[in-house]
């Protein structure tokens, strides 16, 4: 009954272990670290297979433990970027981009461990609150010329608050341009780009993305010339309804202890 119920768990493990088809680390796990934050930053269930970008973003406070280690784990085929960064007198983040190939069933965790023990004796990480940015869009899949990307999801009732439309031509060493969006008592919804050519790229600066603004580049570096359009929906002030959802999914969060 013993080896029946030892071989059991066994299978069990070996089926946790093996459900995540993708892992991206970053830092080492020492020992005594702390789990400070373990939770799916991204979930989409999809009958098309899709493309996905998700940017991940974690600010703790300077006075908070010092980040060791970060695991990203995705359920489906992915490629990922994890980056820790602490500087002297600086908050200190994490900061993921995930791309999520041909995804059906997505889900996206991310785990971030902590020392036990601060290296500032007077942090009082108990005290402080981290912030979370999470942003994730889908990639139009289509091999035929023009290319689609949207980001953030429309809502009922939003309408057009931004159009502008760019001839993007060759700067340095391929074709890029800063699309800059800042309208004040506007509420962004979501935001379309549209392309002349398939392989052109929409890079979301996270740092400057907003309810009312956003800064996003958009380069291709297989072609010297495109056209790039940005369509922005969201609300005005006085439209904007008590269950308006932000671009931006951020809050502000407990660590678990």
């Amino acid at each position: 009954m013993y080896l029946k119920c030892l071989l059991c768990c066994l299978i069990v493990l070996v089926l946790n272990e093996s459900v995540f088809a993708g892992e991206h680390k970053a830092g080492t796990l020492q020992p005594g670290d702390r789990l400070a934050y373990d939770k799916a930053i991204f979930l989409k269930n999809t009958n098309n297979p899709t493309n996905y970008t998700v940017i991940f973003k974690y600010l703790a406070p300077e006075s908070s433990h010092q980040i060791n280690y970060v695991l990203i784990r995705t359920l489906s085929q992915s490629n990922a970027t994890v980056e820790i960064k602490q500087e002297p007198g600086k908050e200190r983040f994490v900061q993921s981009i995930i791309n999520i190939i041909n995804g059906t069933d997505v889900s996206i965790m991310a785990s971030i461990y902590k020392a036990s023990i601060s290296m500032n004796l007077f942090a009082l990480d108990r005290n402080t609150r981290p912030k979370v940015f999470i942003v994730g869009y889908a990639h139009n899949t289509t091999q035929t010329r023009d290319r689609k990307i949207n980001l953030g999801q429309r809502q009922q009732g939003d309408e057009m608050i931004g159009f502008e439309s760019k001839n993007v031509t060759l700067k340095n060493r391929f074709a890029e341009h800063e699309f800059l969006f800042n309208a004040p008592n506007k509420f962004i919804t979501s935001v379309g780009f549209s392309f002349s050519t398939p392989t052109a790229v929409a890079f979301v600066n996270s740092t400057f993305l907003k309810k009312d603004s956003l800064d996003v580049i958009v380069y291709d570096l297989n072609s010297p010339y495109f056209i790039a359009n940005m369509s922005v929906y969201g609300f005005h002030y006085a439209q904007v309804g008590a269950d308006y959802k932000p671009i931006v999914k951020s809050q502000k969060i407990d660590e678990l202890h």
